[in-house]
């Protein structure tokens, strides 16, 4: 609950036009939950640095869609993260937890005077994130919860959840999505699924095909 609390202390109704941008292979940050980083490289060791200097910390995380040398091609749609923890290392890193705070588009991204990227984005499609998503009408809480737990069973891992109690099914989707070990891309696509709604009905749709792959591979 404590993100909530930290979102709750803060003016999101104003959120900047522009961020800097982190373009990470295999991190995905969504509304509302923690991502922990090791920051290590100097031109985003100065991103962080930098960061910490405005109002509001924000670091946009945005998945690499492809690489080609140096130039980097992006997907469309990221999710801004305000620096909520942060501790500097002798060695000089920076150990930071990004809490997720809104999705964004986009617009255009640039190579500025500092060594990172800078991106302009529009925030508009995703104004929901600025709140809780009240629960799905008739989600079905224990049917969802079984699959969630049949997925991680098949990787070794128990989970236990209440999706009922404290947090609800806003924080429960999000961070499976989150921490489920689903491809990248499939991680995308629920990122740019604007509404919950959808969003479980697409978790749920591929957490069932990744075990059924699971099972066909076993049996071959």
């Amino acid at each position: 609950m404590q993100g909530i609390i930290v979102l709750a202390m803060l003016d999101l109704t104003k959120l900047p036009e522009t961020i800097p941008i982190f373009p990470l292979s295999g991190a995905t940050l969504f509304p509302h939950c923690l991502l922990p980083l090791n920051i290590f490289e100097p031109r985003y060791v100065a991103m962080v640095s930098d960061a910490l200097e405005q109002e509001l910390s924000l670091i946009g995380m945005v998945q690499p869609e492809s690489r080609s040398g140096d130039e980097i091609e992006l997907y469309g749609v990221g999710c801004a993260g305000l620096v909520s923890g942060c501790r500097k290392t002798d060695d000089g890193r920076f150990e930071i937890i990004l809490l997720g705070v809104s999705r964004f588009r986009l617009q255009t991204v640039a190579k500025s005077a500092a060594p990172y990227l800078m991106a302009t984005v529009d925030w508009s499609d995703f104004s929901q994130d600025m709140r809780v998503e009240d629960d799905p009408p008739e989600f079905d809480h224990e049917g969802f919860g079984k699959i969630v737990k049949e997925f991680f069973a098949s990787r070794g891992i128990s989970v236990k959840l209440n999706p009922v109690e404290g947090r609800g099914v806003f924080f429960l989707v999000n961070e499976i999505s989150m921490s489920a070990d689903l491809a990248p891309e499939e991680k995308q696509a629920l990122l740019e699924i604007p509404h919950l709604q959808e969003r479980c009905r697409a978790l749920e749709f591929l957490l069932r095909m990744d075990m059924s792959c699971g099972k066909e591979m076993t049996t071959q």
